[in-house]
């Protein structure tokens, strides 16, 4: 388990501390469950259901939110404890493909419905769709009572493994080291195909198509809103000079980011609807 954080001395002592706590704890699981892991790293392969005990919510963890500008109209509702029901429709093509894996992954039901200006480019659109989503999330937690707050998980898609870190701080910062090398998110071709997917009578909807440059700004605008820490890390990213690589970072980064805030947003009994903090509240 690594734990990383700011950079002066105080916070790698702590973050250091706190990283031996949870693996202490996660072996001392382990050896009481029989060896089953209950805790620590998500692995790729597993399935973060196989490992996390359900625990009864009594208390609904539910959000809505309605934004509205010149650039978007969206409405979002988040609901932690549900499945996903209805497509999720953001007004960009591979920006729904990576929600909903996102969604999937995380165990929980959010639904996006936006209308932006996708005839200039994707933006607006994508940027508001990220806002907004992480708003809710973030209200959706309440005070995180009782939370596990923390969460890691490795997932692959295509050539690509990738490892997330959450951690339900109320202390937003975003760190990743993606090598977006492409202008599109799969490549020229896959972000032309969408245009013309996205357009009608011969004409291209430049906006249906993902720029790597908002990908970036998608899980950085998400985490700040949400109020969370986050560093997503390449493992490894075999395809890295095909064509179209950034597809598969893109996905495995979704479902890592899912598969972590799982492990975050379950109850701990251990807590007892207490604060993950040794200081008894979350810094806001």
């Amino acid at each position: 388990l690594t734990k990383m954080r700011g950079h002066n001395a105080h916070h790698i002592v702590e973050s250091s501390f706190k990283a031996f706590a949870r693996v202490f704890r996660s072996c001392l699981d382990q050896f009481q469950s029989g060896g089953q892991r209950q805790h620590g790293c998500v692995m790729a392969e597993e399935s973060r259901l196989s490992r996390v005990p359900v625990v009864e919510v009594t208390k609904p963890r539910t959000a809505s939110r309605n934004r509205s500008t010149k650039e978007t109209t969206i409405e979002i509702h988040v609901n932690l404890d549900e499945k996903p029901t209805t497509p999720i429709n953001s007004g960009v093509e591979l920006m729904n493909v990576i929600m909903t894996e996102l969604r999937s992954h995380a165990g929980i039901n959010f639904t996006i419905d936006c209308l932006g200006d996708t005839y200039i480019d994707d933006h607006h659109t994508v940027e508001d769709v990220a806002i907004a989503l992480g708003q809710c999330l973030n209200a959706s937690l309440g005070d995180k009572a009782g939370l596990a707050r923390m969460g890691c998980a490795e997932a692959v898609a295509g050539g690509a493994k990738v490892r997330c870190v959450v951690d339900l701080s109320n202390r937003p910062y975003f760190e990743w080291d993606l090598e977006l090398d492409e202008e599109y998110v799969g490549g020229d071709e896959e972000g032309f195909a969408a245009m013309r997917r996205g357009g009608s009578e011969g004409s291209s909807l430049c906006g249906n198509a993902l720029t790597c440059e908002m990908l970036q700004h998608v899980f950085e605008s998400l985490t700040i809103e949400t109020r969370a820490t986050v560093h997503i890390q390449v493992i490894h990213d075999s395809n890295a000079d095909v064509v179209g690589h950034t597809r598969d970072l893109a996905l495995a980064s979704a479902r890592a980011y899912g598969k972590a805030l799982a492990e975050c947003v379950r109850v701990d009994p251990r807590r007892a609807g207490k604060v993950a903090s040794s200081k008894g509240t979350l810094s806001v």
